[in-house]
């Protein structure tokens, strides 16, 4: 039982948090040197990585947080950085979409636009595969909450938007408006988030829509209120079928919750599980040799060989244990919890695919994206443990 407290004071110290999250928000944004540059892409990744490290020393610097607070704080201000961030991402969007017309680029958004046109005619959403002959791995989820987003013209705005709702739920539910802002700088610091933004990668929302919830449940267990709940549990299990290995949301915020109440754990359980499972199966059971989301099961037993899924699946019992002792002693552990929870198996299948699929070459990672689910939630992290020194606020994870 000592080694257990050891390993998980290890596993929640500064150190290690900020280490492990650096990790997760730098190494897959390598893929962009590599992969849009031919001069010495290793050097320009380091020296990347270095002008990272001096801007967060900048944000912190006591003296410049407030003024910068001060400013950012403005809502004009918020409003101009909104409209830009919108007008650049409309702009390059169109642009991104186009190489589909070269078979270059990426189907993510199509397949979501695909199974968003073919569910409002009451059709099969996986009639198709994408423009690349790829099956679609898009879960039902991730379709209806894109699908007034798809049928009004604007897909992009489901990207931006739920990028703001992270942005939003780090300020409203932490009170803290400078956090917010530092949050905002660290996800804009990772490249592979800033492309997938551009291409309209539906990771984005997974990954946006896990810090929505992990704060606004952080939040609930204060006040334990029912109504509340039910929402969290009907945006919790859209987001858990969004694909087929994000199922495991639902249990493992299912112990969170349980550590604090039981009965809403219960019904969290039963509400989530009932989004997640009852739509996608109607569809499955319809037409099962035509449920694309399960051919993910099988392209994970590619990339984890070699010992590595034994390993991953070792880590990620380890980590649950972790995370269960950390929720039991302290709720506001949720995002950190869930963080250790979720990393083994999406950090083993991403390096899996560079080592087994592409060799060490990073310019053709696809597995980078793995990454990305939880960028935002490392983010939310690192803000946490770089507020400046003589901010008030206790920090919640140390």
């Amino acid at each position: 039982m000592s080694n257990l407290l050891k390993i998980t004071n290890y596993f929640q110290s500064k150190n290690f948090v900020n280490l492990s999250c650096y990790f997760v928000i730098l190494l897959p944004s390598a893929r962009f040197f590599f992969k849009y540059l031919s001069f010495q892409p290793i050097l320009c990744f380091c020296f990347y990585a270095f002008i990272v490290h001096i801007i967060k020393k900048f944000l912190i610097n006591n003296e410049i947080s407030k003024p910068l607070k001060d400013f950012f704080s403005k809502p004009l201000i918020i409003t101009l950085i909104f409209i830009s961030t919108l007008v650049i991402v409309s702009y390059l969007y169109p642009i991104a979409d186009g190489l589909k017309d070269q078979m270059r680029g990426s189907d993510q958004d199509d397949c979501v636009i695909l199974g968003v046109n073919f569910l409002s005619r009451l059709k099969n959403p996986y009639s198709e595969y994408s423009y690349f002959g790829n099956p679609c791995s898009t879960g039902l989820g991730m379709i209806i909450l894109y699908f007034p987003f798809v049928i009004s013209g604007f897909y992009q705005l489901g990207t931006i938007g739920s990028v703001i709702l992270s942005i939003f739920s780090v300020e409203i539910f932490t009170k803290e408006k400078y956090r917010a802002l530092i949050f905002s700088f660290i996800i804009s610091s990772s490249l592979i988030f800033l492309e997938l933004i551009v291409v309209g990668s539906d990771l984005i929302f997974i990954g946006s829509g896990i810090v929505f919830i992990v704060y606004y449940l952080t939040d609930l267990l204060k006040t334990k209120n029912i109504s509340k709940l039910i929402i969290l549990s009907i945006f919790t299990g859209l987001i858990a079928s969004s694909r087929i290995n994000f199922l495991v949301l639902i249990p493992l915020l299912t112990l969170f919750i349980f550590s604090n109440w039981k009965r809403g754990a219960l019904l969290f359980l039963i509400v989530s599980m009932s989004i997640a499972i009852i739509p996608s199966a109607f569809i499955y059971f319809s037409d099962p040799q035509q449920f694309m989301p399960l051919h993910l099961l099988g392209k994970s037993n590619l990339f984890l060989k070699y010992g590595l899924k034994e390993f991953a699946i070792f880590m990620t019992i380890l980590m649950i244990l972790i995370s269960c002792k950390l929720c039991f002693k302290k709720s506001e552990n949720i995002p950190l919890s869930l963080f250790l929870s979720l990393s083994p198996s999406l950090i083993c299948l991403s390096l899996g695919d560079l080592i087994f699929e592409n060799s060490f070459n990073f310019a053709t990672w696809e597995g980078a994206n793995y990454f990305v689910p939880i960028i935002p939630l490392a983010a939310a992290l690192i803000s946490e443990n770089l507020l400046p020194t003589n901010n008030p606020k206790k920090l919640s994870i140390i």
